[in-house]
Protein backbone atom coordinates (compact mmCIF):
# COMPACT_ATOMS: atom_id res chain seq x y z
CA UNK A 1 0.00 0.00 0.00
CA UNK A 2 2.84 2.39 0.83
CA UNK A 3 4.48 1.62 -2.52
CA UNK A 4 1.22 2.38 -4.30
CA UNK A 5 0.89 5.69 -2.46
CA UNK A 6 4.43 6.67 -3.43
CA UNK A 7 4.39 5.48 -7.05
CA UNK A 8 0.77 6.38 -7.84
CA UNK A 9 1.29 10.12 -8.38
CA UNK A 10 4.40 9.43 -10.48
CA UNK A 11 2.86 6.80 -12.76
CA UNK A 12 -0.80 7.76 -13.02
CA UNK A 13 -1.79 10.78 -15.09
CA UNK A 14 -3.43 13.66 -13.26
CA UNK A 15 -6.80 14.86 -14.46
CA UNK A 16 -8.35 18.17 -13.62
CA UNK A 17 -11.52 19.38 -15.22
CA UNK A 18 -10.81 22.49 -17.29
CA UNK A 19 -13.81 24.34 -15.88
CA UNK A 20 -13.25 23.29 -12.25
CA UNK A 21 -13.55 26.12 -9.78
CA UNK A 22 -11.96 26.62 -6.41
CA UNK A 23 -12.83 24.50 -3.41
CA UNK A 24 -15.89 25.92 -1.68
CA UNK A 25 -14.93 25.69 1.99
CA UNK A 26 -18.31 26.93 3.22
CA UNK A 27 -20.13 24.17 1.33
CA UNK A 28 -17.64 21.58 2.56
CA UNK A 29 -18.16 22.68 6.17
CA UNK A 30 -21.94 22.74 5.73
CA UNK A 31 -22.02 19.23 4.27
CA UNK A 32 -19.88 17.88 7.09
CA UNK A 33 -22.08 19.55 9.71
CA UNK A 34 -25.22 18.28 7.98
CA UNK A 35 -23.97 14.71 8.32
CA UNK A 36 -22.09 14.77 11.62
CA UNK A 37 -24.58 16.74 13.73
CA UNK A 38 -27.48 14.29 13.27
CA UNK A 39 -25.15 11.35 13.84
CA UNK A 40 -23.99 12.94 17.10
CA UNK A 41 -27.58 13.69 18.06
CA UNK A 42 -28.76 10.16 17.34
CA UNK A 43 -25.89 8.69 19.32
CA UNK A 44 -26.75 10.95 22.27
CA UNK A 45 -30.40 10.03 21.88
CA UNK A 46 -29.54 6.34 22.05
CA UNK A 47 -27.17 6.85 24.97
CA UNK A 48 -29.05 9.31 27.19
CA UNK A 49 -32.60 9.28 25.86
CA UNK A 50 -34.49 12.32 24.67
CA UNK A 51 -32.68 15.43 25.76
CA UNK A 52 -32.19 19.00 24.57
CA UNK A 53 -28.67 18.42 23.25
CA UNK A 54 -29.67 15.40 21.17
CA UNK A 55 -32.72 17.09 19.69
CA UNK A 56 -30.82 20.31 19.01
CA UNK A 57 -28.03 18.44 17.22
CA UNK A 58 -30.47 16.56 14.98
CA UNK A 59 -32.45 19.71 14.18
CA UNK A 60 -29.33 21.78 13.49
CA UNK A 61 -28.02 19.06 11.19
CA UNK A 62 -31.30 18.90 9.28
CA UNK A 63 -31.49 22.68 8.93
CA UNK A 64 -27.88 22.93 7.76
CA UNK A 65 -28.55 20.12 5.26
CA UNK A 66 -31.51 21.99 3.80
CA UNK A 67 -29.47 25.21 3.68
CA UNK A 68 -26.63 23.35 1.97
CA UNK A 69 -28.93 21.90 -0.69
CA UNK A 70 -30.50 25.31 -1.39
CA UNK A 71 -27.06 26.94 -1.56
CA UNK A 72 -25.74 24.23 -3.84
CA UNK A 73 -28.67 24.61 -6.22
CA UNK A 74 -28.22 28.38 -6.26
CA UNK A 75 -24.46 28.21 -6.93
CA UNK A 76 -24.56 25.36 -9.44
CA UNK A 77 -28.06 25.08 -10.91
CA UNK A 78 -27.00 22.46 -13.46
CA UNK A 79 -25.53 20.13 -10.84
CA UNK A 80 -26.71 16.65 -10.03
CA UNK A 81 -29.15 17.92 -7.39
CA UNK A 82 -31.43 19.02 -10.21
CA UNK A 83 -31.51 15.48 -11.62
CA UNK A 84 -34.34 14.54 -9.28
CA UNK A 85 -36.58 17.13 -10.91
CA UNK A 86 -36.74 15.22 -14.18
CA UNK A 87 -38.97 12.17 -14.26
CA UNK A 88 -36.55 9.42 -15.26
CA UNK A 89 -33.71 10.24 -12.88
CA UNK A 90 -36.09 10.91 -10.01
CA UNK A 91 -37.83 7.58 -10.52
CA UNK A 92 -34.52 5.74 -10.71
CA UNK A 93 -33.27 7.38 -7.52
CA UNK A 94 -36.53 6.75 -5.72
CA UNK A 95 -36.55 3.11 -6.83
CA UNK A 96 -32.98 2.64 -5.64
CA UNK A 97 -33.79 4.25 -2.30
CA UNK A 98 -36.90 2.09 -1.92
CA UNK A 99 -34.94 -1.06 -2.75
CA UNK A 100 -32.23 -0.30 -0.20
CA UNK A 101 -34.87 0.51 2.38
CA UNK A 102 -36.72 -2.75 1.66
CA UNK A 103 -33.56 -4.86 1.90
CA UNK A 104 -32.44 -3.16 5.09
CA UNK A 105 -35.93 -3.38 6.53
CA UNK A 106 -36.03 -7.14 6.06
CA UNK A 107 -32.45 -7.97 7.01
CA UNK A 108 -32.31 -5.92 10.20
CA UNK A 109 -35.25 -7.62 11.97
CA UNK A 110 -34.16 -10.99 10.63
CA UNK A 111 -30.74 -10.56 12.17
CA UNK A 112 -32.16 -9.28 15.45
CA UNK A 113 -34.57 -12.17 15.82
CA UNK A 114 -32.34 -15.02 14.70
CA UNK A 115 -29.12 -14.10 16.47
CA UNK A 116 -28.90 -12.29 19.77
CA UNK A 117 -25.19 -12.04 20.63
CA UNK A 118 -25.70 -9.53 23.44
CA UNK A 119 -27.70 -11.96 25.54
CA UNK A 120 -25.39 -14.86 24.69
CA UNK A 121 -28.21 -17.05 23.48
CA UNK A 122 -28.28 -19.52 20.67
CA UNK A 123 -30.06 -18.73 17.42
CA UNK A 124 -33.79 -19.34 17.47
CA UNK A 125 -33.69 -20.85 13.99
CA UNK A 126 -30.84 -23.19 13.07
CA UNK A 127 -28.72 -22.07 10.16
CA UNK A 128 -26.67 -24.25 7.85
CA UNK A 129 -23.05 -24.61 8.91
CA UNK A 130 -20.64 -22.12 7.39
CA UNK A 131 -17.84 -23.26 5.11
CA UNK A 132 -14.38 -22.96 6.66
Amino acid sequence: MALLLVLGPLVLPEYRAPDAGRLDLVSAAMSLLAVLAPVFGLKRLAQDGIGPLALAAVLVGLMVGVAFARRHLRLRPSSCCSCSRSGTEGQAGGGRFGGVLAVWGTLFPLQRHTLDPLRDTTPRFPTPPQAP
